[in-house]
């Protein structure tokens, strides 16, 4: 049976969260979601339908202050590697805007 642990957000979400609201998208948050998910989901309605953007949240400074902030869990790799190019990295509001803006 496979453990699962409380995961916690990275210090820079709401800052993150934040930005990708004010370019005008709305997010979804599946940060607890496990299985390498990303953090969460930017999404938006257009006038062709929706569009989905899968967002993986870093913290250049440490999750909460520890190391190997930029690193990824395997459960991530796994999920990058079947799914190429569908996540997208950011580790801060400049970032975001460069993104969806």
């Amino acid at each position: 049976m496979r453990q699962y642990q409380v995961r916690h957000p990275d210090e820079n979400t709401p800052d993150i969260v934040k930005a990708v609201k004010e370019c005008g998208w709305q997010w979804i948050d599946t940060h607890s979601l496990g299985g390498g998910f990303p953090d969460g989901l930017a999404i938006r309605l257009t006038l062709t339908g929706w569009e989905i953007v899968l967002i993986e949240i870093k913290n250049p400074e440490g999750r909460h202050g520890g190391k190997n902030h930029d690193q990824f869990t395997d459960d991530e790799k796994a999920f990058y590697l079947k799914y190429p190019g569908l996540v997208n990295v950011v580790n801060n509001r400049k970032e975001v805007l460069k993104l969806l803006g």
